[in-house]
């Protein structure tokens, strides 16, 4: 015979975690294959993972250092299933797959594999205490690495994000 309470931790235990926002504020290094950077990128990135769908919903405004590079916002949908992930842009240009390190949806990292139009990008992310630490290597069609990324993210609240969100990108410039 099981108790209440019994039956209450079990149910605790099984259900999924619940849907959760994070948020971040982030800084690219843009450098050569040799190191020598050559731009920097400023991110805000939104990351909401519904785990009862296994599904996590990136959106990430990025703004260039290069005058010649409008903002760009983009939205990035990954199917989770166990320990791996496929992710899609929205707008269907850019695709990948990845695995999860740790624990489920308290994952501590992930390296993901993505095709975008003009080469592959590998990316290796962790968390930190800060908030994330990412590399990443783009290689071109031809096999040889191109541009190495060194980028570093610090958390911030959802109205951080919000206030940020709306005065980089707002509404009507969408």
């Amino acid at each position: 015979m099981t108790s209440a309470p019994l039956l209450l931790i079990l149910a605790m235990i099984a259900a999924p975690p619940e849907a959760k926002a994070t948020y971040y504020l982030g800084e690219w290094k843009v450098m050569t294959p040799e190191g020598r950077q050559v731009g920097n990128l400023v991110s805000l990135v939104k990351r909401e993972s519904f785990p009862d769908e296994s599904k996590l919903v990136e959106t990430v405004l990025v703004i260039s250092s290069n005058k010649a590079e409008t903002t760009s916002e983009h939205v990035f949908i990954c199917s989770v299933k166990g320990s791996s992930f496929v992710l899609k842009e929205k707008v269907g240009t850019i695709a990948g797959t990845g695995e999860w390190t740790g624990r489920p949806w308290d994952w501590t990292g992930w390296t993901t594999t993505t095709k975008i139009p003009s080469g592959t990008l590998n990316a290796q992310t962790r968390v930190t205490e800060r908030g994330l630490s990412a590399s990443k290597e783009f290689v071109g069609a031809n096999g040889q690495v191109r541009l190495r990324y060194v980028e570093d993210y610090v958390s911030i609240d959802g109205g951080t994000y919000e206030l940020f969100h709306e005065k980089i990108f707002p509404k009507n410039a969408r």
